[in-house]
């Protein structure tokens, strides 16, 4: 559970730098060995989400979307982003170089100063 307020808003500047500059080891570096990614999608319907497990099976995932030629946002300010209670989660907004818009709604579990849950419902 975060306790810190510091050590929280300390995560919440690296996921925000991650996401927006698309680095895998420095969003890959918050999770913990056995964190979890849940994704819902057009693709990956509630019935069959598609799970990530482990650090490798994260940094296949984050490698393929950050690998993506887009820009990406994370809300307008830091402080568009919610935090507290051992939870973070926030809007991402991208756009790909053909004009594509993607939206996604991450919310992430946090334990001892690492991500050990994360579920993101995406819509493009």
């Amino acid at each position: 559970m975060l306790v810190d307020k510091a050590a929280e808003e300390k995560i919440v500047r690296s996921l925000r730098r991650a996401h927006e500059e698309r680095d895998v080891e420095p969003a890959l570096s918050l999770y913990a060995e056995h964190a979890e990614v849940r994704v819902f999608d057009h693709t990956n319907q509630p019935d069959c989400v598609r799970v990530f497990k482990g650090k490798a099976q994260i940094a296949e995932y984050l490698g393929h979307l950050y690998g993506q030629e887009m820009t990406q946002r994370v809300g307008a300010a830091l402080h568009d982003v919610v935090s507290g209670e051992a939870r973070i989660s926030f809007n991402d907004t991208s756009v790909s170089e053909d004009g594509r818009r993607r939206l996604s709604a991450q919310s992430y579990e946090v334990y001892a100063g690492e991500t050990v849950y994360q579920t993101n419902v995406e819509a493009s």
